[in-house]
């Protein structure tokens, strides 16, 4: 399972988390996000990603090097990312049910899927699953400063906040399209 996802525990500093949630909650939202065919009632924010890079830039030089290592795709450089910025509430008890992430271009592939976990207190519940042939919750993924990079077909869910409030901030990273 382990092949499927890379974790770096408390990568990003609480003041470098408040830092970006105040770039992105001033930053013009690009609209809501869609979801599949999957339940989603998380609050999203799209926001482009060239309002966030200066903060960014350093996790995200990471996250091309573990591809490099580990994954091996062949990805575009990050300049045109829109970012997915979700806030799970256990007042709606916010959850994503069963999905992948695709795009249905005929360009580009999503390959990978990064998510930093920008919460800044702790919170209960929000559990992030990958699935392989059974349910495998991600465990060590439920602090700020997380960060989650794993392959985007692989289907995954976030169960329901029961204490709190989870931000993350999702970045779809993509590719040529696979043949």
């Amino acid at each position: 399972m382990r092949s499927d996802y890379w974790l770096w525990e408390n990568k990003i500093s609480i003041k470098e988390i408040k830092e970006i949630n105040n770039k992105i909650k001033n930053s013009i939202s690009l609209g809501q996000d869609i979801p599949a065919s999957s339940f989603k009632n998380a609050e999203v924010k799209i926001i482009e990603y060239s309002n966030i890079q200066s903060l960014m830039q350093s996790y995200i030089k990471n996250i091309y090097s573990i591809n490099e290592q580990i994954f091996g795709y062949n990805l575009y450089p990050p300049f045109f990312f829109t970012c997915n910025y979700n806030t799970y509430d256990f007042k709606q008890k916010s959850e994503y049910d069963w999905h992948v992430d695709e795009s249905q271009n005929h360009v580009f592939d999503i390959k990978l899927t990064a998510i930093f976990n920008l919460s800044e207190k702790k919170y209960e519940g929000g559990e992030f699953s990958l699935f392989k042939n059974k349910n495998n919750i991600v465990q060590n993924f439920n602090k700020p400063g997380d960060i989650l990079l794993f392959k985007s077909y692989v289907p995954h869910k976030v169960n329901p906040i029961l204490k709190g409030i989870r931000n993350t901030l999702t970045i779809f990273l993509t590719g040529p399209r696979l043949q």
